[in-house]
Formats: structure tokens, C-alpha cells, sequence
């Protein structure tokens, strides 16, 4: 598959990379629209988010939605359409049960805040992502994501 990457400040590169197969308790969804928002221009045009410099090739992005492209535990079947929750969550806080998205520890898709840096979904043809399926993602209909990002802009549509 084809993945494009921030290197540095204002430049890319598109590189060719395995499709990934799904782990135990994950799913590999096929992207179809990625949304680009303020971080991912930061990241683009300044090199990074204050403290969270580009210090590796990222794969931007964290709002997406996708089909489901093959799921071994067969719960889900191809082509069910997911959004993905771009949160892994962190180390739970008793004080902040209900607001787990401010547990320390958490990392989000298509994020330098973290090294090595949570990539974001590749974003062309073939696009494959590593999705896992927690039991609130299957009450919900969501897919939750275990790769370790705001408003969309813009949205891109797969070519």
C-alpha cells in the first residue's frame, strides 16, 4: 500500500508499505475519507505542534471513516462501513472515569506528540489500518483503534 508522510517542515514523501494483517482482537479496515484539520497543517507546514516536533516520517490523520476489510474473529463482515476513535486511551484515573480521553498516557492517530510517533492512516487507494474491536465499539457500532489527533477542514476522498 501507499503511505505519505510529513518528513519535516513543508516536505513529503510517499513511500510503499505492507498491508498489514490483523492481530488478535483487531480488524484491517479499508479508509475512505480522511479528514485534515489544524494539527495535521502544523505538522505540515511548521514542522510540528508546539513541543511535539516532527522527529520521524508521520503519517498524518485521525478523523476517518473506513470499511471493514477483513476481521479473522468474522464479528464483523467486509465492507460493514466503521468511523474509528483515534484515541488510544491511557492509564485510568479514578477521579476522571468519565472523561477517559484526559487519562495520562493516551495517544491519538497521526500524532508527534509521542516517539516513536502514532501514525495516521494511509490515505490513497489501498489504504489499510489496524483497527481493534473493543466491546463498546461492538454495542456502538464504532470501531475503536489501536494505533496510537480536531475538526476537519476538509475531508480527502480515496482516488
Amino acid at each position: 500500500m501507499r503511505v505519505l508522510s510529513i518528513i519535516a517542515k513543508e516536505q513529503l514523501r510517499l513511500t510503499e508499505a505492507p498491508v498489514p494483517e490483523p492481530g488478535p482482537g483487531q480488524v484491517r479496515i479499508r479508509v475512505a475519507y480522511v479528514g485534515i484539520c489544524g494539527s495535521d497543517l502544523h505538522y505540515y507546514f511548521d514542522g510540528g505542534i508546539e513541543g511535539a516536533p516532527v522527529r520521524e516520517p508521520l503519517t498524518p490523520g485521525h478523523e476517518l471513516s473506513a470499511t471493514v476489510d477483513l476481521d479473522p474473529s468474522g464479528t464483523w463482515t467486509a465492507g460493514t462501513p466503521v468511523t474509528v476513535h483515534p484515541a488510544t486511551l491511557g492509564t485510568p484515573i479514578p477521579a476522571l472515569a468519565d472523561k477517559p480521553h484526559l487519562w495520562p498516557n493516551g495517544a491519538y492517530l497521526g500524532s508527534a506528540r509521542t516517539m516513536p510517533h502514532t501514525q495516521g492512516p494511509p490515505r490513497t487507494t489501498c489504504s489499510t489500518l489496524l483497527a481493534s474491536v473493543s466491546s463498546n465499539a461492538r454495542s456502538s457500532g464504532m470501531s475503536g483503534t489501536t494505533m496510537p489527533s480536531q475538526r476537519p477542514a476538509a475531508a480527502t476522498r480515496r482516488a
